[in-house]
């Protein structure tokens, strides 16, 4: 795979990489700081690439879990308040029917 590529330094003054569509759509963010080159990327192995693929996939999997935990906590903590507000009131409180 070719691709032209460039240098381009940020307002923040931080260097970066970027294609023909960073001029197009930069918005004054990104100033090229070198010519256009071609950079040739030689393709990857099969063999190379799935055994990162099936990681970064177990990693995001591992990450939707823990951020579903977190989330399940946060409703039964919200139940539980709704829950000892209603008892603590009582039956007989008014406006509140059980």
């Amino acid at each position: 795979m070719k691709r032209q590529l460039a240098v381009f330094k940020t307002v923040l003054n931080t260097e970066m990489i970027g294609d023909d569509t960073w001029t197009t759509y930069n918005d004054g963010e990104y100033i090229r700081q070198t010519e256009f080159v071609d950079v040739v990327f030689p393709p990857r192995d099969e063999s190379e690439i799935v055994p990162e693929q099936v990681s970064m996939l177990e990693t995001a999997k591992e990450k939707l879990h823990e951020q579903y935990m977190e989330k399940t906590a946060q409703i039964d903590e919200r139940i539980s308040k709704l829950l000892s507000i209603t008892y603590q009131a009582g039956p007989d409180s008014e406006g509140l029917d059980q």
